[in-house]
């Protein structure tokens, strides 16, 4: 099983050799240095503990949860062990495991008790919104809109709407929206903990610690965003599949994030939109006859961070005039966006004046591009109101100028 010269190898050495190689995706040499480690130390968690996370990315959950609760024997006061643990619970809806852990804990740190709280309130979440609920609320959104639109109806609806000056928003809710879109004050007295922790994970990648005295006023602007979904003539919501995988792996953010979505559009007016995959944008950003589209304009907008996506993309489809509407980017993502995207505060002072940018300019029948994250939702949804055509193609704009910010780029 192994070679000599692994036979030499200390506890530790097969360790970080065994993480460093599932990091990098070679998950069967990692099985092996991992394996080496655990009978190297029978008595250390961490090698049940990293073999747990490596099966899990193998998609067996029940290997995995089983080398988790091994680790929990060994350290049951490691909060790693512990999440990983009941996240295993949460995913099987295993509720009599997951009170056992509970009990069992060794948890010695009033963050490790929040976190408990956090845990049960997703557990019962799970068994409040399961995967039936979704998949029956899925079919009421489809009755009570305008139907599902694959890229060649998206790609026809917007070329009809340049053709007949029509105002038009394509936004997309992803499991941030569903994260921190307001919805009944009942639900979020239930789920208060649960809603609090993930929607600070959000802040921090969007807007940063800096920003956080500004939570409150975000807050109110969400629960307004979320009064005018409506207003979209598309939306693009998260696919079965996601939702299925989040709660494959009992996903602290991912659960509720994506299934808010589908909750949160139930209750609204849906006569008027239709719905997409929030996707979406990856397969405009794929498609020809979208390029095709954009190719045979003159004149479009851009919200965007990047300045160098002007030149890029008149270069790219020809476009002759191009109103660039400057945003800061995500503070999280500065080392991936670059020097030269804009820095600074987003909300609420560059949210302020891009709306008011926004309602100065003659809209009428012109098409813009918008990547502003969750903002831009409500960009668009302006933008509509003023007469214009916005397409919500997020973060394609940071593929257009080769800036990798997502995994798949």
């Amino acid at each position: 099983m192994f070679d000599e010269d692994e036979l030499f190898t200390s506890y530790m050495d097969s360790l970080i050799l065994g993480v460093d190689l599932r990091n990098s995706g070679n998950l069967d040499a990692a099985e092996k240095h991992l394996l080496r480690a655990a009978m190297l130390d029978i008595n250390e968690w961490q090698p049940f503990f990293e073999l747990g996370v490596l099966y899990s990315e193998r998609g067996n959950q029940a290997k995995a949860s089983s080398l988790f609760s091994q680790a929990f024997t060994k350290s049951p006061g490691e909060m790693e062990v512990i999440r990983a643990l009941l996240s295993s619970c949460v995913a099987s809806k295993d509720l009599a495991h997951f009170v056992q852990i509970v009990d069992q804990s060794n948890i010695q740190s009033e963050d490790g008790l929040k976190l408990l709280t956090v845990y049960y309130q997703l557990m019962d979440y799970v068994n409040t919104y399961h995967l039936r609920y979704a998949g029956n609320t899925y079919e009421i959104l489809r009755r009570n809109s305008r139907g599902w639109q694959l890229i060649s109806e998206v790609v026809a609806e917007i070329a009809g709407c340049l053709s007949n000056n029509t105002p038009y928003a394509f936004i997309r809710l992803g499991d941030g929206e569903g994260t921190w879109l307001h919805h009944s004050s009942k639900d979020e007295m239930r789920f208060n903990a649960l809603y609090s922790r993930n929607r600070d994970e959000f802040w921090d990648i969007w807007y940063g610690e800096a920003s956080a005295h500004h939570r409150g006023a975000f807050y109110s602007q969400m629960s307004m965003l979320a009064g005018c979904l409506g207003e979209a003539d598309l939306i693009g919501v998260p696919p079965d599949t996601w939702i299925d995988h989040e709660f494959s792996i009992g996903s602290m953010r991912g659960i509720p994030g994506t299934l808010n979505v589908v909750r949160m559009l139930e209750q609204t007016d849906l006569s008027s939109t239709a719905l997409c995959t929030q996707l979406m944008h990856y397969e405009l950003g794929e498609s020809i006859d979208f390029f095709d589209l954009l190719s045979s304009l003159d004149k479009i907008g851009i919200i965007s961070c990047h300045p160098e996506i002007v030149d890029i993309v008149k270069y790219k489809f020809g476009i002759q005039e191009v109103v660039y509407l400057p945003i800061p980017g995500e503070p999280s993502r500065l080392a991936l966006l670059g020097n030269n995207s804009i820095q600074g505060e987003h909300f609420p002072s560059a949210f302020i004046a891009t709306l008011d940018h926004i309602k100065s300019i003659n809209w009428g029948g012109m098409l813009c591009l918008v990547g502003g994250g969750i903002l831009g939702k409500q960009y668009c949804i302006q933008i509509k109101r003023q007469g214009g055509i916005a397409i919500d193609i997020g973060s394609i704009m940071d593929k257009w100028n080769n800036k990798k910010t997502r995994p798949d780029f």
